[in-house]
């Protein structure tokens, strides 16, 4: 047996002894996806300190997609024989999760707070930012033009041989 295997059916023993007697829980569920090496799915319980620990991790899982049924399954396999239920599910907008999230579960949708930022950053702040950069560049092609004209005077004046006087 190796380490990872023996690891794992601890882990399946520790669960099965947690769950007896664990009074019903109603769950927030954070989940997202991991693209290193393959499709990784990852979900944590992060609110209600399940099990007097903070980002519980529910699945950690390589899986051959992110389909609305492999995410299903992969959860309904981590919580099989536990006292949950899951009430919300926080992620980004992608259609898998959400319908993972608001039709198989039940539960309600909220949005990651990652991806509002970077809506509104890349939607708002980003084109205001990106107009000022662009005025930037183009004040500092103005003003490059004379000094690059008189360095080409410059080096004109140095090749001539002999020296002008004065």
């Amino acid at each position: 047996m190796t380490v990872q295997e023996a690891v794992a059916k601890q882990a399946q023993e520790q669960r099965v002894l947690l769950a007896v007697g664990m009074p019903p829980r109603k769950l927030a569920v954070c989940e997202d996806e991991t693209f290193y090496p393959d499709v990784c799915l990852v979900a944590i319980e992060s609110v209600s300190n399940f099990k007097s620990v903070s980002n519980f991790i529910l699945v950690e899982q390589h899986a051959p997609d992110r389909t609305t049924p492999t995410w299903t399954q992969a959860l309904d396999t981590a919580l099989d024989g536990l006292p949950v239920t899951v009430i919300q599910g926080i992620s980004d907008e992608a259609k898998a999760l959400r319908h993972h999230q608001e039709q198989d579960l039940g539960a309600q949708h909220a949005s990651d707070l990652f991806h509002g930022q970077h809506e509104v950053s890349s939607k708002g702040t980003n084109l205001y930012l990106g107009r000022q950069v662009r005025q930037a560049n183009a004040a500092v092609v103005a003003v490059q033009m004379p000094v690059d004209a008189a360095c080409a005077a410059q080096r004109a004046y140095d090749a001539l041989v002999p020296h002008p006087c004065g």
